[in-house]
């Protein structure tokens, strides 16, 4: 068997089996079958026991799709199929398929749905990195695949720009190659992160708007995912994260904003002396950076945009005071970083939007 597709949804299987007569009174011409499809060098074999016919054109089937385990280095999904080669790269884990399909109209029984279980997959593809995945997918279609709403999957973390711990997907495939993920939930830094309702074309070619809502994420950990000598913060933040995934440009962020707690908390930048701090970009920004060495916050602003190629502007508001500084004068600060993602820290370009008044009394008690 071969797939004439353009982008083959299969590559080449083979079919051996036999056919014979099983006539009941009501259906003289029925026919019991096995059949046996194998594919990739034997890595993929399905049997199918069951009986069909012919006047009738109605029929059903036992499928058993025996594991798949994929090793990166070894059997990859695009091994089996040339169209997931996108969606499915440097795989691991275990895939197998067991059920009952009928034919024609309602492809799957529904008191006995045909099932794919996935066991401890893992893989990188266009939508990100996904670790242990695991779960049950009840199709109710096969060509082209369906299911009914409310599959859960569940993983140990995935990567879609941002890295999510223990997430768990509520979804559905709709016809017309659409995954439709009706709920997204995740912990991230010690917070929540949901999203609801996003349309995947797994054809791709069509860019994936995703609204992240975050909640109570905490900002000590964030500091240390940040991984930046001398940064430690404290706090919560929440808000929410607009991203658009476009699979040839990657991952774009549109007007994010996280604002901390009213509990308040802490920036704290103070590097060892022998490590690379943020560099001096000049006399605004060195005050910016002594407030900052010991920053008591009052109210916590973040703001983001920014595409792939382009540079990322991600602002800051602050109001507090820095105690060791003029004495705890209180202060609001205002900068924006600007620049590549992973050069942000690097970039602090623009001014702090200080006061005469108080950029004097800053440089007077920073002494410069």
């Amino acid at each position: 068997m071969v797939d004439q597709a353009r982008l083959a949804r299969f590559t080449p299987l083979s079919l051996e089996g036999f056919a014979r007569g099983a006539a009941t009174a009501a259906t003289p011409d029925r026919l019991a079958f096995r059949m046996t499809m194998r594919g990739a060098d034997g890595a993929f074999v399905l049997d199918a026991d069951g009986h069909h016919a012919p006047a009738a054109g109605r029929g059903a089937a036992k499928l058993t799709l025996f594991p798949i385990r994929f090793v990166p280095g070894g059997l990859q999904p695009a091994d089996l199929s040339p169209a997931a080669a996108a969606l499915f790269r440097g795989a691991s884990g275990e895939v197998s398929l067991a059920g009952n399909v009928r034919w024609p109209g309602e492809a799957v029984p529904p008191d006995d749905p045909l099932t794919l279980t996935l066991k401890d997959l893992g893989f990188t593809g266009s939508l990100g990195t996904v670790t242990g995945l695991q779960g049950a997918i009840a199709l109710s279609r096969i060509d082209p695949p369906m299911t009914a709403a409310g599959q859960v999957l569940s993983a140990k973390a995935i990567d879609l720009g941002i890295p999510m711990v223990a997430p768990r997907v509520r979804f559905r495939l709709e016809a017309d190659n659409l995954l439709r993920l009706e709920r997204i939930e995740s912990g991230f830094a010690g917070g929540q992160v949901t999203a609801e309702d996003v349309a995947v074309p797994l054809g791709g070619g069509r860019p994936v708007p995703v609204v992240l809502t975050v909640e109570r994420v905490d900002a000590a950990k964030l500091a240390e995912a940040i991984d930046l000598d001398g940064l430690a913060a404290t706090g919560t933040l929440s808000g929410w994260l607009p991203l658009i995934w476009d699979p040839t440009s990657g991952i774009a962020i549109q007007q994010a904003r996280l604002t901390a707690g009213a509990e308040g908390g802490s920036l704290r930048y103070a590097p060892d002396k022998d490590a690379a701090p943020l560099q001096d970009q000049g006399e605004q920004v060195s005050l910016f950076l002594k407030a900052i060495r010991n920053f008591v916050y009052e109210s916590f602003e973040v703001e983001a945009d920014g595409r792939p190629g382009e540079p990322f502007d991600v602002k800051l508001r602050l109001r507090g005071a820095n105690p060791d500084l003029y004495d705890g004068y209180p202060i609001a600060l205002n900068v924006t970083l600007t620049g590549a993602l992973d050069q942000l820290f690097g970039n602090l370009r623009r001014s702090l939007g200080l006061t005469d008044v108080i950029r004097r009394k800053l440089e007077a008690s920073g002494g410069g």
